[in-house]
């Protein structure tokens, strides 16, 4: 995506945020964060909104400049914007900007689900080129390319995984982890869940239990309804 695109998508999301206030930042929040913003500036100031926010204070342009203004833990902020050090002049320069966003007209078809998407995909995107930059850089000094391997590729899974809407991620090495903690300790009497009657399939998952979808996949007029109700009147009579 082109990157002026990418921005003004950003400046209309602060910009809806300050017009509108704290009904607009809890629907944009619960979908992005601070680091899906690609500009500093932009970050900073959705990071002060979201202390505003958290303070139980109005977002709005008066609120945000204050704290901004009496925040120390903008300084990483500053110090990228600021070459010279003199973050007194850099923040001036940002309450100006940030004022410029009231003036933004955001057109009423803007969508914020859609928007929001926008910027995770760009956020994976810019992910994958810092990966490659890494990689590309261990290449040319003789370094081990697999070492952070499964680092980069949990992050950029679970990033996908907000995109596409998922709402956990857990990776596959952890899953099964998990199973096989999990069979040791049904296995000890530590666990006890719900038996389908099927000795082979109560040995497979462990037996039925709470809060969990099962899935029963099988080639048509095969039994599957049979199947399934045959474990509901044995998961109802235990």
């Amino acid at each position: 995506m082109d990157k002026m695109f990418i921005e003004e998508i950003e400046q209309k999301f602060l910009a809806l945020i300050l017009q509108k206030g704290r009904e607009t930042f809890i629907k944009v929040s619960s979908e992005i964060g601070e680091e899906h913003f690609s500009k500093t500036e932009h970050k900073l100031f959705f990071a002060a909104m979201q202390n505003v926010f958290t303070e139980g204070k109005e977002i709005d342009l008066v609120s945000v400049c204050e704290e901004i203004q009496a925040g120390e833990k903008y300084v990483p902020y500053l110090k990228k914007l600021s070459p010279t050090s003199d973050y007194e002049q850099t923040k001036r320069n940002l309450l100006m900007r940030l004022s410029e966003l009231l003036s933004i007209e955001v057109e009423y078809s803007f969508s914020i689900e859609k928007n929001c998407v926008r910027l995770k995909e760009n956020t994976l995107k810019e992910q994958r080129k810092e990966h490659y930059k890494r990689q590309l850089h261990k290449l040319e000094n003789g370094g081990d390319v697999f070492e952070d391997f499964d680092t980069d590729l949990n992050e950029t899974l679970k990033l996908k995984a907000s995109i596409e809407n998922v709402k956990s991620y857990v990776p596959l090495y952890e899953a099964c982890s998990k199973a096989m903690e999990n069979r040791d300790k049904f296995e000890r009497g530590e666990l006890v869940y719900l038996p389908t009657g099927f000795t082979d399939i109560d040995k497979t998952i462990l037996g039925m239990k709470n809060e969990t979808l099962y899935l029963l996949g099988a080639e048509p007029n095969i039994g599957k309804t049979f199947l399934a109700m045959q474990i509901t009147m044995n998961v109802a009579r235990n």
